[in-house]
């Protein structure tokens, strides 16, 4: 998808679309986790033609759906700290002007009308 694509400035299909992908993306990952424990179970512990207990698919899953969780629930907070960001104090006249400049920006780039704040 290009952005010079008519599709590209509709923003709430775009939104709708990258859930989408998003959530073929974790269906995909979680499958892999599990073909990947299902062929150890297979290949190592037998666990398929036998009463064995597929531990090694078990243990897949549960990493794949550990790892699903902590991207979904704490991603953003992994992402910022890593870039060394902080939450904005408004009793910092810089911090204020970041926060006015890039909400402003942000209206200009989805064409909401601009807010009124008195200074």
């Amino acid at each position: 998808m290009a952005l010079e694509s008519p599709y590209a400035s509709d923003f709430v299909a775009r939104q709708a679309h990258n859930q989408r992908c998003s959530a073929a993306l974790v269906f995909f990952f979680i499958l892999f986790f599990l073909l990947i424990g299902g062929a150890v179970d297979f290949f190592y512990f037998d666990a398929f033609s036998s009463t064995a207990f597929p531990i090694a698919t078990l243990m897949a899953l549960a990493v794949a759906s550990i790892s699903t969780a902590a991207a979904y629930y704490g991603g953003s907070d992994i992402i910022l700290g890593s870039l060394g960001a902080e939450r904005l104090n408004m009793q910092i006249p810089e911090h204020r002007e970041l926060h006015r400049t890039s909400s402003l920006r942000m209206c200009e780039i989805s064409w909401a009308i601009t807010p009124w704040v008195s200074s």
